[in-house]
């Protein structure tokens, strides 16, 4: 147990670290400075992403997945995401022409490389606008980011998130847009999970 928990404790201070450098590199500066791009303290906040509103968009996306916002993927991605339906990640969307036609239009004006809000900027760095990502775990900032957490999940079969599609599994307020370290808590290997700030001053095992 007493190794279980060293192996935990390890593998959870380096995704802290991975987060805190990944951050960090965004803009070139101090990272807890930066995670202010994605925290939002209130709702005129610009922080983090647009929280999605559409009744079309919550009505048909909602029930399979996390509700993404349209401000983390360029609008060329959200176009090529809805042309085929048909092939929406092994799914089929079923989707009226009309109701596809609204759900793509919502996607696309609210999209990252138009939206004013500081989370949709940072996404964008990086993206090359003639190959936008397929999927926002292709976002070149998310895969940084994830980049230690994709290792353990590779290697480590118990760890709990055994992927990156809900977001809220991790980020305790990505409903709200809210993608600041303070919000993340990452459940670990079955014995408790890992909560950087606001947590009562429990982490591993808590």
């Amino acid at each position: 147990m007493k190794h279980l928990l060293f192996h935990t404790t390890r593998s959870a201070a380096r995704i802290v670290s991975t987060l805190l450098l990944g951050l960090s590199a965004l803009v070139g500066g101090n990272a807890i400075a930066i995670d202010e791009y994605f925290n939002k303290p209130g709702p005129g906040g610009m922080g983090g992403f647009l929280v999605p509103t559409d009744p079309t968009y919550i009505k048909e996306c909602k029930g399979c997945h996390f509700l993404y916002s349209p401000g983390m993927l360029p609008g060329a991605s959200w176009t090529r995401m809805m042309v085929r339906p048909d092939k929406h990640f092994g799914e089929d969307l079923r989707l009226a022409a009309g109701t596809r036609d609204a759900v793509t239009r919502y996607l696309v004006d609210n999209a990252a490389d138009k939206s004013p809000y500081l989370g949709s900027e940072i996404f964008m760095d990086r993206v090359n606008p003639n190959n936008p990502p397929w999927r926002i775990q292709n976002v070149p900032r998310i895969r940084t980011s994830h980049r230690v957490m994709d290792e353990m999940i590779a290697i480590n079969t118990r760890v709990r998130v055994r992927n990156f599609v809900n977001c809220d599994a991790c980020h305790q307020a990505a409903a709200k847009g809210d993608y600041s370290l303070e919000e993340l808590n990452v459940p670990l290997i079955g014995i408790g999970n890992y909560k950087l700030k606001g947590s009562s001053g429990k982490s591993i095992a808590d």
